[in-house]
């Protein structure tokens, strides 16, 4: 398979632009493997911010848990 096909079915799949920059470098490998080289396409991963439950869903969560689980659950909430 050619490499321009090969960038423009990676570029009009619905991926992430993460998996899209695997997707890349795996074929590169490949490619590097069978003695073959490409005119690699990059790709810019923006970083997203992580998850940060509110003290509310913190609460429910611990309500939640078990008997045995909460008092470490409270303790680790309380170290924060």
């Amino acid at each position: 398979m050619p490499a321009e096909s090969v960038k423009e079915v990676i570029f009009k799949q619905k991926w992430s632009d993460v998996r899209k920059r695997n997707v890349i470098n795996s074929y590169s490998l490949f490619l590097k493997i069978n003695g073959l080289q490409w005119d690699k396409p990059k790709v810019r991963v923006t970083q997203k911010f992580p998850f940060i439950p509110t003290e509310q869903e913190i609460d429910s969560l611990i309500s939640g848990a078990g008997k045995k689980s909460q008092p470490s659950y409270n303790c680790s909430k309380k170290q924060q």
